[in-house]
């Protein structure tokens, strides 16, 4: 039961931030796959700084957060690479 909860808890904490990486390139043409790279960044610095504690759940979240923001970081780097590879192959 509790290992369910968990599960439950890092697959929508993991898809929430996925839609939110995509909607974010969709809407904001200023983000870049850099902000996302400093946001990854960011992330494991907070998961680092647990020097009080912060709970199990937190800490299940901010580790799907992570996990979903690196997919999402390799999809837009190979989408990138396909993409300049195309147009090399287009000259």
């Amino acid at each position: 039961m509790i290992d369910e909860i968990r599960e439950k808890i890092y697959k929508e904490s993991f898809e929430t931030a996925l839609k939110m990486i995509e909607k974010r390139r969709q809407t904001e043409p200023g983000f870049s796959i850099d902000d996302l790279e400093r946001l990854i960044q960011t992330e494991y610095v907070v998961q680092g700084n647990d020097q009080f504690g912060r709970g199990e759940v937190f800490e299940i979240e901010l580790a799907a957060t992570i996990a979903a923001h690196e997919v999402a970081f390799e999809q837009w780097r190979q989408e990138m690479a396909a993409s300049s590879g195309t147009r090399k192959t287009s000259k």
